[in-house]
């Protein structure tokens, strides 16, 4: 029993051992599929936070991608609209040029039509051979383009020289004057010299030229107002090279330097006074009676010789000092223009200021009944005095104050005399008479035919025009 019971004991023990492992086992097992499904469990969760955050990143690189691909559509329609904007620009760009261009073309063409307007109208004067009424002043208009200066048509010139002079005498309202021509109208503002074109608004400076010697020191607009006032003709001169050279002129040309003849007596000369020359109106006379010179030369194709100077001293003082004497208007050397010598009185010499040189008033001479030049004060000076006139009267040294005007003579093509010619109107006939006559006669020192003496002792020039010398200079002297 003892060992039915242990035995049992022991197989009850066996079995509950048994049943104790198989416990264990399942146990384990519990605890082994509690871990795995609680690792499991974590691991899903986990599993779920990191499909969750994927997610979320998944989202949140769609929400990116699609703001990308937004951005990228919004970058590429800037770009386009700028490409559009600048085509744009540029389309604008080339219009603006190429309406700058078209403006300026217009502006050029503009100009070149009032420019050729303006040459048609002066090539229409010219081809009917009218004047403007009261052109004789001699003034230009013009105005500035391009950085020069262009002349007005003589038409405009005169309304403006009429409009000019009224706003010098500070007529009410003359400051603005509309002047027409060519079709095209402007208004000029004379405070200002100023024009303004009506039609484009366009502005350009004006200015009047006087046209005459640039050392003239008379303003224009003193010039064109000028009257038979010889306070306004006479300007004194100090110039101490121009006293000089006219001091050289008085001792030493001619025979001055002989002392056997009365001649000498000019060394002796002491000048008093020196006056420039400035009447407007002779020096355009004078101009024009060149121009008409130069026409009839063209015409008969005269070809002209300058005459040579002081053939009658042996100091070319003359010939050095042409230039000297211009006033900074050059000698016409196809007019053959020279600075010659003339005697006269006072009272003759503001005469002569006054209406220029008169050969009309010419009572005698070997030559014919001009006016006389020559190249040697000693010459002139035989005329200087009230008393004592002319080759014939030998009191050259009196006491008195004398006259003599250096003045401008165009010779042109000269006749050189081998004779006397009294009372002779004008030049010879060139040798084909069809040519009309000479310009001037020239008179050389030499034998002459019909002379008192049978020679002539000094050089001298005859004009038979009164417009074909102008009086530069006026010179008081005694000796």
């Amino acid at each position: 029993l003892s060992k039915q019971l242990a035995a049992e004991t022991q197989k009850r023990q066996n079995a509950e051992m048994l049943c104790l492992q198989t416990l264990f086992q399942k146990a384990t097992e519990l605890a082994v599929e509690r871990d795995a499904r609680k690792t499991s469990e974590g691991l899903s969760a986990s599993l779920q936070e990191q499909m969750n955050r994927m997610s979320q990143k998944l989202d949140e690189l769609v929400d990116e991608k699609e703001k990308r691909k937004t951005a990228e559509e919004l970058c590429t329609t800037l770009k386009r609209q700028l490409a559009t904007m600048i085509q744009a620009t540029q389309e604008l760009d080339a219009e603006k040029a190429l309406r700058k261009a078209a403006e300026d073309h217009v502006a050029v063409l503009q100009d070149v039509l009032e420019t050729v307007t303006i040459e048609k109208d002066e090539l229409k004067t010219q081809l009917q051979q009218k004047s403007v009424s009261g052109f004789s002043h001699g003034a230009t208009w013009q105005y500035e383009i391009d950085g020069r200066w262009e002349a007005f048509t003589p038409e405009a010139t005169e309304q403006m020289h009429q409009a000019y002079l009224d706003y010098l005498k500070e007529i009410p309202g003359s400051q603005h004057k509309t002047i027409c021509s060519g079709g095209v109208a402007r208004v000029m503002d004379f405070e200002l010299m100023q024009q303004k074109h009506l039609r484009t608004g366009k502005t350009r400076q004006i200015r009047v030229s006087a046209g005459v010697p640039r050392q003239w020191v008379t303003p224009p607009e003193d010039l064109l107002q000028q009257g038979n006032d010889l306070r306004s003709f006479y300007k004194e001169v100090a110039d101490p090279e121009i006293w000089e050279s006219i001091r050289t002129i008085l001792h030493h040309t001619g025979h001055a330097w002989n002392t056997s003849m009365q001649c000498n007596c000019m060394i002796t000369a002491e000048i008093k006074s020196v006056h420039r020359i400035e009447n407007m109106r002779l020096w355009h006379r004078y101009k024009m009676r060149l121009d008409t010179m130069r026409r009839d030369h063209a015409t008969y194709k005269i070809s002209v010789e300058p005459a040579e100077l002081g053939l009658d001293g042996v100091f070319p003082c003359m010939a050095e000092c042409q230039e000297f004497f211009n006033c900074g208007e050059t000698l016409a050397l196809d007019v053959d223009e020279k600075i010659l010598l003339h005697g006269t009185s006072s009272d003759n010499a503001d005469a002569i200021v006054r209406e220029g040189f008169d050969h009309r008033t010419c009572q005698n001479g070997l030559y014919g009944l001009g006016v006389y030049f020559a190249c040697a004060a000693c010459k002139s000076h035989q005329y200087t005095c009230e008393h004592f006139k002319g080759p014939q009267h030998r009191r050259l040294n009196h006491a008195c104050e004398r006259t003599l005007i250096i003045a401008r003579v165009a010779l042109g093509d000269s006749y050189v005399a081998t004779g006397t010619r009294k009372n002779d109107r004008r030049p010879p006939l060139r040798s084909d008479s069809s040519l009309g006559t000479y310009d001037s006669i020239m008179v050389k020192p030499g034998l002459i035919t019909g002379h008192q003496n049978q020679e002539q002792i000094h050089q001298e020039h005859v004009i038979f025009d009164r417009e074909q010398a102008y009086p530069c200079f006026v010179v008081q002297y005694r000796l």
